[in-house]
């Protein structure tokens, strides 16, 4: 069924219904008052109505459907689209128009009747001045006035390919010389082609008989008659060859939807086609020297071979007629100047005509170039645009090309000229500015109004044709006409060097002779009027103080009237030097067409000049095109520097060269912090060890004194006191209570420079580094933290090589990356001995002996950490049995034995100490106090050692595990 939005209801005939109905039973169909009209007014009246199910994706809805009589089109109506919910997207065209039905509808197109246009008559013009020459020729008695026609025109009969017979008249002798012609720009072939872009399949059809089937009006019907024709006749008697009509489209479907308008225009018209010449869904198609197909664009077989079998010239005419042939495609042929260079030199003027080597080398190459010819491929206007463009010395060329989905630019045209005698004397900066405007005026059509790159290997012309800057205020007149010409296009110029740019380079050294010799010079004059509102200083002012100064009085009348051969007063000299450029306009010394400026207006034109602060740069650039005087750069330099105002607005000037902190030589001498955040709801503070790296993060709710003082504490607690303390000018950084903290804690602290964040970039960096880390992880933000840490710590420092903490502890933390090692005993043996050694360094050897009186650790009672007892038994090597006054009897390790030669009663309880003691809060270290464990006493059993007995091998040390040493056994 068809979706109709304009039905009201959904109908089907009564064949469909029969249809469905086949084998499930005829479906009940009621009498209904229901009428239908149709978009004609026409009234229908319905056989009947009944009740379907109807399933559309799985709801499935009972609906109403009026039943009709005859074959007409079954429409679902709105009451059904109320009900079910269509995907239109997905809705598709299910008829596939045929071609030959398109054919056969529109078979009175093919007839052999000739066509006749409708509405529409053709005119010719005649000049009413022009004077009847066949008066004169009758006068002579050469020709017999003719009765029937006032004009007479010479049939030319050709004869056609299928052997019929066309007759035409040769009006160039007689209408074609009176007539005034319609001006209609003819559409380009790169039009037709363009339009052909996108088509996969191509039909071309060809008019029947023409231009004949255009009729003339009555005015013009005797201007066309001939002394052989029939008199008014209505219609052309020549055929042209711009009669053909091409149609492609993306998709068949497509394709014949237009192939069907056009002949449905084509019908309507009343022109006729002739079938045996209209090629219909061709996969390529040639047309006026060209096979297109899907790809592109290519040079025709024929042609070719016309080219490889064109016979040797000998004379300039065949020759031009041979380049001619070649030059058609020359929009093939990036490098076809310098293989046909030989053969232009035999067209120049006053050249002799020598075939020599040179030319035949020449000619017999140029006849292979179109075998390996360039595919051009079909302009898109949805693909980027780009422009390569170079000069040479002797000619400029461009290439127009699209920028293909993968990168890669593929070719649409070429294009190159040669350079006339003037332009060759252009500057290089000038060529290549040629060469971008030959560029855009030869693919004005592709260009204008769409945006685009192009691509120089000249960069000067980045700061001049670039369209987001000025052109320079003393550009020459040809660059700032150039410079009007290219902004009415929208572009990007961007520099690509000539090895990148060879496409373009290829064609500005090769170009052809087939471009304009010279590039058109506009009548209009730009007028460049001076930015300066109202100027205090003249002309005339300047002769006077010229005449008045004693310098510039000398220079006038040394002008005026000669220069000596010397001039031995310095004042003179810098005008000595440029005295063949210096010229007097009306009292006014000039320096090309410069102003020379006399000493008395020295301060008003320096005023001038910067009256808007330009700055000392554009200064000069405004000075060099108006005024001169020696010295006059200096002096606008001053100008610029002693300016109170420039100086207060001045730009940040030109950072020192970098000095960085010096590594320091031991770990934890100088950390840096600061905070970060807010960050994820917390403010963080960072702590990092400037020798090792390590990175400590605290996290708070605020940024205040009292938190900050107290995240550091407990850092100094783990690590210790550093000696220098580097941080920003943060809130809580500057305060009172911070300086007193750091001063009572022997800590130097330094401050970065306001508003310099780069003197404390170390933790800047691990600020930046932090963030990254804890934005791509998911969990707590706690656990975030500690996996950052975790990783950061124990992974190399790019800077020192060595991961964090091993430089902070001289130990690698074990991670799961430690598991990958295939010798784990080895690594654990070393770092216990590693771990022995770095102990025994900072450990004395003590021993006790049996019957020695000692005081030991005491675990029971807190106010008293040691008691006196008397060692009773060696239980190790480093352990003892030990007999308390009271009776008890403890096992101890040597580092919980002190000696004492002497026994004192009086023990001082812990209180007291601590009330004698007369040390200041924080002078020793930060106020922390580790939580003491207190062991469980335990009385371990006795153990006998047993008998050893002499070895010839060393005796194994059997140790029992130290974590059992605070416990008695």
């Amino acid at each position: 069924m068809e979706i109709d939005t304009g039905a009201s209801f959904s109908v089907i005939n009564e064949k469909t219904l029969q249809e469905i109905s086949r084998g499930k039973g005829n479906l009940d169909l009621k009498q209904t008052e229901i009428s239908l009209r149709t978009y004609t007014g026409e009234k229908i009246s319905p056989k009947g109505i009944t009740e379907v199910v109807v399933e559309y994706n799985n709801p499935v809805s009972r609906l109403p459907l009026l039943v009709l009589k005859g074959n007409g089109p079954n429409l679902i109506g709105r009451n059904w689209l109320e009900n079910i919910c269509l995907n239109w997207t997905s809705i598709k065209r299910l008829a596939k128009p045929n071609l030959e039905e398109v054919l056969n509808k529109y078979d009175d197109l093919f007839t052999d009747e000739l066509g006749k246009l409708n509405g529409v008559t053709a005119k010719i013009y005649v000049d009413p001045s022009t004077k009847p020459i066949f008066v004169k020729l009758s006068r002579q008695g050469t020709i017999e006035t003719v009765q029937y026609s006032d004009w007479a025109t010479p049939v030319v009969p050709i004869m056609k390919p299928d052997g019929s017979v066309r007759l035409c008249g040769d009006y160039k002798r007689t209408v074609n010389k009176v007539s005034r012609l319609d001006a209609y720009p003819l559409p380009k072939i790169e039009e037709v082609h363009n339009k052909l872009a996108g088509g996969k399949t191509f039909t071309e059809l060809d008019l029947s008989h023409a231009y004949e089937q255009m009729v003339l009006d009555d005015a013009s019907k005797d201007v066309n008659d001939g002394k052989f024709t029939q008199r008014n006749s209505i219609h052309w008697q020549s055929g042209i060859l711009l009669d053909n009509i091409l149609i492609s489209g993306p998709t068949d479907e497509e394709h014949l939807q237009n192939l069907e308008e056009v002949m449905k225009r084509l019908s309507e018209a009343g022109l006729r086609l002739k079938k045996s010449k209209c090629r219909f869904m061709q996969p390529t198609l040639e047309c006026l020297g060209y096979r297109n197909d899907e790809t592109g664009i290519y040079p025709v077989e024929a042609k070719v071979k016309a080219v490889q079998e064109a016979p040797t010239p000998t004379n300039v005419t065949e020759l031009k007629a041979y380049l001619g042939l070649l030059n058609f495609y020359g929009k093939f042929l990036p490098n076809l100047s310098t293989e046909l260079e030989p053969l232009y030199q035999l067209l120049r003027k006053n050249q002799r005509w020598k075939w020599n080597t040179e030319q035949i080398r020449a000619f017999e190459r140029s006849k292979t170039l179109l075998q390996s010819a360039a595919v051009l491929v079909h302009y898109d206007p949805h693909k980027k645009l780009t422009v390569s463009c170079d000069a040479s010395p002797y000619g400029v060329g461009a290439v127009l090309s699209h920028e293909m989905p993968d990168g890669s630019e593929r070719p649409i045209a070429f294009a190159s000229r040669t350079l006339t005698s003037a332009e060759k004397k252009y500057s290089q900066l000038d060529k290549e500015g040629l060469a971008m405007v030959f560029a855009v005026k030869k693919f004005h059509q592709f260009l204008y109004g769409r945006h685009y790159t192009i691509y120089t290997d000249h960069k000067p012309l980045l700061g001049i044709f670039k369209c987001e800057k000025p052109v320079p205020l003393m550009a020459s007149g040809r660059i700032q006409r150039w410079a009007l010409t290219l902004a009415a296009y929208e572009y990007d110029l961007i520099y690509r060097p000539g090895k990148e740019n060879g496409n373009a380079d290829a064609l500005s050294r090769l170009p052809l002779k087939i471009e304009p010799k010279s590039t058109p010079i506009p009548q209009e004059v730009v007028n460049l009027v001076d930015h300066l509102n109202q100027s205090p200083v003249d002309a005339l002012k300047i002769k006077q103080w010229t005449l008045r100064d004693p310098v510039l009085s000398r220079v006038l009348k040394f002008t005026l009237q000669g220069w000596p051969s010397q001039v031995n007063d310095e004042n003179i000299k810098p005008y000595l030097t440029r005295k063949d450029e210096i010229s007097v306009q009306d009292g006014c010394l000039l320096w090309g067409s410069r102003v020379v400026v006399p000493p008395k207006g020295r301060t008003d034109v320096l005023n001038l000049l910067h009256d808007t602060h330009p700055g000392m740069s554009r200064m000069k650039s405004l000075a060099r095109g108006h005024v001169w005087r020696p010295g006059i750069d200096k002096e606008i330099e001053e100008k610029a520097k002693k300016c109170s105002t420039c100086q207060v607005h001045q730009r940040t000037p030109q950072r020192v060269p970098l000095h960085p902190w010096e590594w320091p030589h031991r770990p934890w001498s100088r950390i840096h912090i600061d905070y970060a955040g807010p960050f994820m709801g917390k403010m963080f503070l960072l702590i990092i060890d400037a020798h090792s790296k390590w990175l400590d993060i605290h996290i708070t709710n605020s940024c205040n004194t009292q938190s900050t003082v107290e995240k550091l504490r407990i850092t100094f607690a783990n690590h210790g006191l550093p000696e220098m303390v580097v941080s920003d000018n943060g809130p809580a950084f500057v305060s009172k209570k911070f300086e007193e903290f750091m001063k009572n804690n022997g800590i130097r602290h330094v401050k970065s420079a306001p508003y310099h964040p780069s003197t404390n970039g170390l933790v800047e960096r691990a600020v930046q580094t932090f963030k990254k880390a804890m934005k791509k992880q998911s969990g707590t933000l706690q656990t975030r933290l500690s996996r950052f840490l975790f990783k950061y710590r124990t992974t190399p420092h790019t800077t020192t090589g060595i991961s964090p903490a091993e430089l902070r502890w001289g130990t690698k933390l074990r991670s799961h990356l430690t598991l990958l090692q295939p010798d784990v005993g080895k690594t654990v043996r070393y770092a216990q001995h590693k771990q022995k050694r770095h102990c025994d360094e900072h450990v004395r050897q003590r021993s006790v002996s049996i019957g020695d009186d000692v005081f030991v650790r005491n675990y029971s009672n807190p106010k008293f950490p040691w008691t006196a007892g008397k060692v009773v038994e060696s239980t190790g090597p480093i352990s003892a049995k030990v007999a308390l006054d009271d009776g008890k009897m403890v096992r101890r390790h040597q580092d919980q034995i002190s000696s004492s030669s002497t026994k004192d009663s009086s023990i001082i309880a812990p209180e007291e100490i601590q009330e004698s003691n007369t040390s200041t809060e924080e002078t020793q270290a930060p106020e922390t106090q580790a939580p003491e464990t207190q062991a469980p006493e335990t009385q371990a059993p006795e153990t006998q050692a047993p008998e050893t007995q002499t070895r010839r091998y060393p005796t194994r040390e059997r140790r029992r595990p130290k974590k059992l040493d605070d416990y008695e056994l």
